[in-house]
């Protein structure tokens, strides 16, 4: 988690809210969930309640290229879409594991 933070500054900017809701464990289920270190990032941003548009900005890349990262994340955890994968990625965080 703190490779994410020195990665992705909105993580660290936005109060810590991925650290304080996923813990340690988030690292873990990313890679389970075998999603790739930009996926995770995204992930994580989308965490913390963030925009395309701000994680774009904060990881340096365009909306689109967030919308297809937001894709691939979804096809690997199985969701349908941006509330479902935050949904199951707290589920799992909380200790009701699901199957990635």
């Amino acid at each position: 988690m703190h490779e994410l933070r020195r990665l992705h500054p909105a993580i660290e900017r936005d109060g810590e809210a991925v650290g304080e809701q996923v813990g340690g464990g988030f690292t873990d289920w990313c890679r389970a969930s075998g999603l790739t270190e930009r996926e995770s990032l995204t992930l994580a941003a989308l965490l913390t309640g963030a925009t395309n548009r701000k994680i774009g900005r904060d990881l340096g890349v365009t909306e689109r290229t967030v919308k297809n990262t937001l894709r691939s994340v979804y096809v690997k955890l199985g969701v349908s879409g941006r509330s479902e994968a935050i949904s199951r990625t707290m589920a799992h965080m909380v200790g009701r594991r699901i199957v990635p």
